[in-house]
């Protein structure tokens, strides 16, 4: 009680989940607080690029405010030594932010831009009125309250490629920045392609709401209109992969793949290849996604694409975890974190805290994996991300199963499964499924096994996981196996009633 009420906020508890588990301790005894609000923050270094409002009040040009906010993210993301933090991260963390009604709205982007790790904020308005264009851009430092405006970028739009190379080295220039390498492209941009990148930055929008059936067949169209804008195909696999059709969402990347190696665009070869490594994780083909994980982080790294490769480091790291190497995966995520602590990058950080805490407890050190796993809850419940405020439960839960604290582990899972059931992150749940399977068969709650057990079948079956299934498969026959039997038919058997 008197850590509770402490005027002191660091010798209070960090959040809800953390007094929990002091509780649930004997006597009160309590780890080592070490989580993530009562850890040093890193400062915020990186930046990030907002979509440009359309001052042209035409409703039909909103596209295009995407796509120079886009392309202009990406070229500085080629810049060594930069990390530019995903535009929907920050939007999503701010959109979060702005529903809890608290501060202005410049403290609301400071707050946003403190957890993605943005601490310069580039936004922009455009003007067109018919092919002339007229760009403005603000160069914002929120903790700082500075903000400068940069000279004016005028042009066609059917000179687009011009235009966005202006544009990047006017901005490169307000950061002192060197200016990046750009990929050659034509002087006058056709007709088609202006509206492919109309289709493709539709369809954008129309996945970030998660709307991926109508993102897939705009995607489409942009296929359809330029085959070879390569970005697209990008697009149309990540729509695939979120309705769990690996199969479709591979032949996209693929071709992607394909359109990067012929324009020589290391990025977009990059991104395939780690789309083509997620894609072969969420299939249960570990032995392939660490060797298209391997090989995109090696390219980026090569070619400085900081904010790529914290990513590609994650994600090889729980792939490393599937295939027994402990000692490679605990490594890869503390590049991860190392990379993403530079730059302030606090949300970014949940992923690779949770593999941290996978790694350890597979090596029997539960409490300092319910430590990172705590630090990774604290951070989202910060930021209100439910998916990983649901994961971060999940594996709380199982560290508690593996310890033999049943109590705990039913609570912690319980409480992932209904946060999980809300979202679309049907990998989650599926593994929630499994945990409590593993919990009801240690309770000798036989019949509930066997419901969670098939639970994660019929969400392995939906999402063509046969590695999933087949374990499920197995969860499920062992608690049938091990349940009592009836010793008689009779008893097997419902009475019918003849009305005799």
């Amino acid at each position: 009680v008197m850590r509770l009420l402490s005027s002191a906020p660091a010798d209070r508890f960090s959040t809800p989940a953390e007094l929990i588990d002091h509780l649930a301790r004997p006597g009160g005894s309590s780890r080592t607080r070490r989580s993530a609000a009562g850890e040093e923050r890193p400062q915020p270094r990186g930046l990030v690029v907002l979509p440009f409002e359309n001052a042209s009040g035409q409703s039909g040009d909103d596209w295009l405010g995407h796509a120079l906010a886009d392309r202009l993210g990406r070229s500085l993301a080629e810049v060594p030594s930069v990390y530019v933090a995903a535009v929907d991260q920050f939007l999503e963390t701010l959109e979060r932010v702005r529903r809890r009604g608290q501060g202005t709205p410049g403290e609301q982007l400071q707050q946003a831009g403190r957890l993605s790790g943005a601490a310069t904020l580039i936004r922009g308005s455009f003007r067109r009125a018919g092919d002339a264009m007229e760009l403005r851009v603000e160069v914002q430092r929120p903790s700082e309250g500075s903000s400068s405006e940069i000279e004016a970028v005028r042009g066609e739009l059917s000179a687009l490629a011009d235009v966005e190379s202006r544009l990047l080295s006017r901005v490169a220039r307000a950061l002192d920045l060197q200016t990046p390498a750009t990929v050659t492209a034509p002087n006058v941009t056709s007709r088609d392609t202006l509206a492919a990148q109309e289709r493709f930055f539709t369809a954008q929008r129309h996945f970030l709401r998660g709307d991926y059936e109508s993102a897939l067949q705009i995607g489409k169209e942009a296929i359809a209109l330029d085959a070879s804008f390569g970005d697209a195909p990008g697009l149309v696999g990540g729509c695939y992969a979120r309705m769990g059709r690996y199969d479709e969402a591979m032949e996209y990347h693929r071709q992607q793949q394909r359109l990067a190696s012929q324009e020589g665009n290391e990025r977009l070869a990059i991104q395939a290849l780690a789309n083509l490594g997620a894609m072969q994780y969420f299939r249960g083909e570990f032995d392939a996604a660490e060797e298209y994980l391997r090989e995109a982080a090696r390219r980026a790294e090569e070619s400085g694409l900081t904010t790529e490769l914290a990513q590609i480091r994650n994600n090889s790291g729980f792939v490393l975890l599937q295939l027994g190497r402990q000692a490679e995966a605990g490594e890869a995520f503390r590049c991860a974190i190392e990379t993403l602590k530079r730059y302030g990058a606090l949300v970014a950080l949940v992923g690779p805290y949770n593999g941290i805490g996978h790694v350890l407890r597979e090596q029997k050190r539960y409490e300092e994996a319910r430590g990172y796993f705590h630090r990774a809850l604290s951070l989202a419940q910060e930021s209100d991300d439910a998916v990983n405020m649901g994961v971060a439960f999940m594996n709380l839960g199982q560290c508690a199963l593996l310890q033999g604290r049943l109590a705990d582990a039913k609570h912690e899972l319980a409480v992932a499964q209904n946060i999980l059931e809300k979202t679309s992150f049907w990998n989650g749940l599926a593994r929630v499924y499994e945990y409590m399977a593993d919990l009801n068969l240690r309770l000798s709650n036989w019949t509930e096994a066997v419901r969670c057990a098939e639970q994660r079948i019929e969400l392995a079956r939906r999402h063509a996981n046969s590695r999933m299934e087949a374990a499920a498969q197995r969860q499920r026959a062992e608690a049938l196996t091990r349940a009592p039997r009836p010793s008689t038919m009779n008893e097997r058997l419902p009475r019918i009633d003849t009305g005799e």
